[in-house]
C-alpha cells in the first residue's frame, strides 16, 4: 500500500522536495540605498542652454537663446536691446511694459550697428499706455513695440505670436511677422516683408505694410488700412477723412475686402473675388475686376478696364465704369449711368433711378437697361438682343444698329436707331419709334 502511494507522486515534485530540504535559503542582501540616487538625465540647460532675463533694461550682446522669467517693467527708455545676431528671445508668455509718464523708448529694439541677422522673437506681450481719443494719440509707456532701431540692413528678423498694445509710434517692424496683434499705435501697426495671420487696428499710419499679406486685417485712422504688393484673404479699412487714403491697396488681391471714408475701398491692378466700399470714392478701382462687388455713395462703385461677373452699386455717380463689362450688374441713383462700358457690355443689367442711363455702351449685347428719367439703354454702335426702358426719356437708343430689341418709354421715344431689325418700340406720350431703316419691325 505504501509503495503504491509513493509511485503516484510525480518525480519532479520529489526532486523539488529534496533540493529545498537539502539546501538552506540564500541571503538577498540589504535593500537600503547606499546613498542619494544620482541624476541619470540631462537638464534642460544641458540640452538647450538658455539665458534667463529677470530684470530690465537688458542688453543681449552674444548669440544664443534667452527667455523671460516673469512679467518685466521698465520705468523709462528701452526694455531689451539686441546687439547680436543669431538670437532667439522667448517671452515665455510674459509681458514687457513701461511706466514712463511720457512715451519713449522701445520694448525690444535691435540696436546693433552692423549686420544684425537671424533674430527670432516670440510668444509674449508688450503693453504700453497710449490711447486714441478720435483725433490724437497720447499717453505714457513705450514709443514703439519692436523696432529695428539703429540696426544696419537687418535680415531674417522674425516675430511670432506677439501682441502689442498702446504705443505712440510703431507697433512691430521686422522682416517676417506671423500670428501677431497690434492695437492702438500712433504710427505703423505692422511693417514687414511678409505678414500672415495678423491683425493691426486703430493705427495712426498704415495698419499693415508689407510685400505679401495673407489672412490679415489692417485698419487705420489716418492712412491705408493695408498696403501691399499681393494680398490674399485679407481685409483693410481706413477711417481717414482729411486725407486721401485707401482701405486696401495692392498690386494683386484675391478674396479681399476694403473700406474707406476718403479714398477707394479697394485699389488694385487685379482684383478677384473681392469687395470694396467707399463713402466718397470708388468702391473698387482696378485694371481688372473679376467676381467682385462694390458699393460707393459718392463715386463709381467699380472703376476698371475689364469687369467680369461683377456687381456695382453707386450712389451719386456711375455704378460700374469699364472699358469692357461682361455679365455684370450696375445700379445707381444719380444722373450718371448705372453701367458705363466704353467699349462693350455683354449680358449686363443696368438700373438707374436718378436721371441717367441704365446702360451706356458702345456695343451692348443681350443687355437690359432701365432708367426712371433718362435713357434705359444707350448703345452708340450696336445693341443686340437688348431691352431698354425709361419713364420719361428714350427707352432704347442705338446710334447705328439695334437687333432683336424692345424699347419702352413713358413720355419720350421708345426706340431710336439708324437701323433696326425685329425690334419694337412702345411709348405712352410721344412717337414710339425713330428708326431710319426699319426691317421686320411690328
Amino acid at each position: 500500500m505504501k509503495l503504491a502511494l509513493t509511485s503516484r507522486i510525480p518525480s519532479f515534485l520529489l526532486l523539488l522536495l529534496l533540493v529545498v530540504h537539502a539546501s538552506p535559503l540564500l541571503a538577498q542582501g540589504s535593500l537600503t540605498p547606499s546613498g542619494t540616487p544620482a541624476p541619470t538625465m540631462k537638464s534642460l540647460d544641458q540640452i538647450q542652454p538658455r539665458t534667463p532675463i529677470s530684470s530690465l533694461p537688458f542688453t543681449i550682446s552674444s548669440s544664443g537663446s534667452y527667455y523671460l522669467t516673469k512679467n518685466l517693467t521698465v520705468s523709462t527708455g528701452n526694455g531689451i536691446t539686441i546687439n547680436a545676431s543669431e538670437v532667439t528671445l522667448d517671452l515665455n508668455g510674459f509681458t514687457i511694459s513701461s511706466t514712463a509718464s511720457s512715451a519713449n523708448g522701445t520694448a525690444i529694439v535691435l540696436g546693433g550697428t552692423v549686420g544684425v541677422t537671424d533674430v527670432t522673437i516670440f510668444h509674449g506681450h508688450i503693453r504700453s499706455n497710449v490711447t486714441y481719443d478720435g483725433s490724437t494719440y497720447s499717453g505714457g509707456g513705450f514709443a514703439s513695440g519692436i523696432y529695428l532701431g539703429n540696426a544696419n540692413s537687418p535680415s531674417n528678423i522674425r516675430v511670432r505670436d506677439v501682441s502689442v498694445i498702446g504705443c505712440l509710434s510703431n507697433g512691430i517692424l521686422a522682416q517676417i511677422v506671423e500670428d501677431c496683434t497690434v492695437d492702438t499705435t500712433g504710427g505703423y501697426g505692422i511693417s514687414a516683408t511678409t505678414v500672415s495671420n495678423s491683425i493691426a487696428q486703430n493705427c495712426g499710419q498704415v495698419g499693415i505694410s508689407a510685400s505679401m499679406v495673407t489672412n490679415c486685417s489692417g485698419e487705420s485712422n489716418g492712412a491705408d488700412g493695408i498696403s501691399a504688393e499681393t494680398a490674399t484673404n485679407s481685409s483693410g479699412g481706413s477711417n481717414a477723412t482729411s486725407i486721401y487714403a485707401e482701405g486696401l491697396f495692392a498690386y494683386a488681391t484675391l478674396n479681399c475686402s476694403g473700406t474707406s471714408s476718403s479714398g477707394p475701398g479697394l485699389d488694385a491692378y487685379s482684383a478677384e473675388n473681392c469687395h470694396g466700399q467707399s463713402s466718397t470714392n470708388y468702391g473698387i478701382s482696378a485694371f481688372s475686376a473679376q467676381n467682385c462687388y462694390a458699393l460707393s455713395t459718392d463715386a463709381a462703385a467699380i472703376s476698371t478696364t475689364i469687369a467680369v461677373n461683377c456687381r456695382a452699386d453707386g450712389g451719386s455717380s456711375y455704378g460700374l465704369v469699364a472699358d469692357i463689362a461682361q455679365n455684370c450688374y450696375g445700379n445707381n441713383g444719380s444722373a450718371s449711368a448705372a453701367i458705363l462700358a466704353k467699349e462693350s457690355a455683354t449680358n449686363c443689367w443696368g438700373v438707374n433711378r436718378g436721371g441717367g442711363a441704365g446702360i451706356l455702351a458702345a456695343v451692348a449685347s443681350s443687355c437690359y437697361g432701365k432708367s426712371l428719367n433718362g435713357t434705359g439703354l444707350d448703345a452708340s454702335q450696336l445693341a443686340n438682343g437688348c431691352y431698354g426702358e425709361s419713364t420719361s426719356g428714350i427707352g432704347l437708343h442705338s446710334l447705328v444698329i439695334a437687333i432683336g430689341c424692345v424699347g419702352h418709354s413713358a413720355t419720350g421715344t421708345g426706340l431710336s436707331a439708324f437701323s433696326a431689325l425685329t425690334c419694337r418700340g412702345t411709348n405712352n406720350g410721344g412717337g414710339s419709334e425713330a428708326v431710319t431703316n426699319a426691317h421686320l419691325m411690328p
